[in-house]
């Protein structure tokens, strides 16, 4: 979750350990980030979502604000690793981590999540969209941690999914993953993002998919014509989980099945008045 002088910040640490272990990353002290209750948490705040950043997996999956307001990170959290490593990993250490394929930024970048970045001087908000550089790497400066993420409460008529590819039940880690985000007002949609993730050094948001959804009514064929355009985005890379070539047939798979759970979710949002 962070850096000091040759420490490492730790929370959960399933990620920083194995790290550590393989020599991926070097750390001559471990910092423990356990105690700090201010880091815990997750409520709504002036219209804000706001997610401490030691809140688990198993805790997005169990939270009631989450279920009810951002249900795609819900998904998310579920689909990642074993019960067990969903009880220890937090969802800071999980973003701050910056691997490609990490389940949870997606979902947060199309819901348009913040990060709030605190050190010595005053905090600092980036969007999540910004806060990734390339492969294990963020604009997280010296000193810096990782404390709260913010989440703007979905307007009406507005939908998130998540949808995800893994080689086996053994090893849940994304071939390929996609977070889709409509809003609908009149069987129009009237804003869209389309996320890919492991397909890219970073989370990456596919612009020209996206704006060819705005503006339009949700069909069968608008959606495989935006998932076309969704692959021709991406920038896989070949590696033991998957092939540039099966990567860049999965994701147009993704973004259909994406596109058809958010506008499902879109339809009940407005439905409900949330």
């Amino acid at each position: 979750m962070g850096e000091l002088e040759g420490a490492r910040l730790v929370a959960g640490g399933t990620d920083l350990l194995v790290d550590l272990k393989e020599g991926i990353t070097q750390a001559e002290d471990l910092i423990s980030l356990q105690q700090i209750t201010e880091l815990r948490g997750i409520e709504i705040m002036d219209a804000r979502i706001r997610i401490g950043a030691l809140a688990t997996p198993k805790e997005i999956v169990s939270n009631s604000i989450i279920a009810k307001h951002l249900p795609a990170l819900g998904d998310a959290a579920r689909s990642m690793a074993s019960p067990q490593i969903r009880s220890m990993a937090t969802i800071g250490g999980n973003i701050a981590s910056a691997v490609p394929s990490a389940d949870l930024p997606p979902s947060l970048i199309a819901a348009q999540a913040t990060v709030q970045l605190v050190c010595s001087d005053s905090p600092r908000e980036v969007s999540l969209a910004d806060f990734f550089t390339g492969p294990r790497l963020t604009v997280c400066g010296a000193g810096e941690i990782v404390t709260a993420f913010f989440v703007p409460v979905l307007p009406p008529g507005t939908g998130i999914a998540y949808e995800k590819f893994v080689s086996r039940e053994a090893n849940v880690l994304a071939v390929a993953s996609v977070a889709a985000r409509l809003t609908v007002k009149d069987s129009v949609i009237v804003q869209a993002s389309i996320v890919l993730g492991a397909v890219a050094p970073t989370p990456l948001l596919a612009d020209e998919a996206s704006a060819l959804l705005v503006g339009k009514s949700p069909s069968d064929d608008l959606f495989a014509r935006v998932s076309k355009q969704a692959a021709q985005e991406s920038r896989p890379i070949s590696d033991v989980r998957g092939s540039l070539w099966f990567r860049t047939e999965l994701i147009p798979v993704l973004t259909r099945r994406a596109l058809a759970r958010a506008l499902d979710r879109a339809q009940e949002n407005s439905k409900s008045g949330k």
